[in-house]
């Protein structure tokens, strides 16, 4: 379908189908025009206006596809052309609450959108989304509300024992290692200046190969707590192929941990070999 520029709801409403399988809807600022029913169509991409008043417009988008297409839906994509400058009205955590599971979905990309998870709502979006495969969320985000540069040490980490309702965790990628088990391609902003016991973080086998990360660029890192960050991210996803970061979303602290993640899993492959059957004969 050739995009029109039209509120998202609207366009939503006037598509026929009841076998919608691929949709991305990109924010502009403006309405130009209308859009008549279409019947037969299996994908399609919407551009829609912003509404004035912040971005809880996107829960009742999510809804309606939800409502609609919940049974044929497999890719979904929201694109927003221009990032507000002013970003103190967040999209609400829950956006994703109250949804019947998309047990079909296996793409789903937030881009350059003023969406700001946090723990708890990585926990809905997991429970919504349980067979998805490719998640891509704002690498923006992390930065949007930096704290203050501080130098951060063993001595200063806090301990959180329930999800975060500010800010996205280490939590969150457990949360997505239990409850997405076949995701393979990650995109996600994290805090890591609070990391959680080793003891919450006990060793699983996800088969994650592409994580493509962003953290405070402020954030000042000492070395002991690069490695924790690396053993936690390790814990999780031990069978990573590749870790991306970004300039301006906190790479040099990616570029110590990815190293590091590298190490353990040359030492796991040399120990594998030395308990191998036969190695022990010789």
């Amino acid at each position: 379908m050739t995009s029109t520029f039209l509120s998202g709801l609207a366009v939503l409403k006037n598509i026929a189908t009841t076998s919608l399988e691929s949709i991305v809807i990109n924010a502009i600022p403006s309405l130009e025009d209308s859009l008549a029913p279409t019947p037969r169509i299996k994908k399609t991409s919407v551009k829609r206006e912003l509404p004035p008043k912040g971005l809880n417009h996107w829960r009742k988008l999510i809804e309606t596809i939800n409502s609609r297409w919940l049974l044929t839906m497999r890719s979904i994509t929201i694109n927003q052309v221009e990032v507000p400058q002013i970003v103190n009205n967040r999209t609400p955590s829950d956006l994703f609450s109250a949804l019947s599971p998309f047990q079909h979905l296996r793409c789903l990309k937030i881009q350059q959108c003023a969406f700001f998870p946090c723990d708890k709502g990585i926990y809905l979006l997991a429970l919504a989304c349980p067979n998805i495969t490719t998640l891509h969320l704002p690498l923006e985000c992390v930065t949007a509300y930096a704290p203050p540069a501080t130098e951060v040490s063993n001595n200063t980490i806090s301990t959180q024992s329930g999800l975060s309702g500010t800010s996205m965790t280490v939590v969150a990628l457990l949360l997505l290692c239990d409850l997405c088990p076949r995701l393979e391609d990650l995109q996600i902003g994290l805090g890591v200046t609070d990391l959680p016991p080793f003891s919450n973080t006990t060793v699983r086998s996800h088969y994650l190969a592409r994580l493509s990360i962003s953290s405070h660029s402020t954030i000042r890192a000492c070395e002991s707590h690069i490695l924790n960050i690396a053993r936690h991210v390790d814990r999780l996803f031990p069978h990573l192929k590749e870790i991306v970061s970004h300039p301006l979303y906190g790479a040099e602290i990616w570029d110590r941990i990815r190293p590091i993640i590298e190490a353990y899993k040359k030492v796991r492959l040399d120990d594998a070999i030395r308990r191998s059957p036969s190695e022990t004969s010789q």
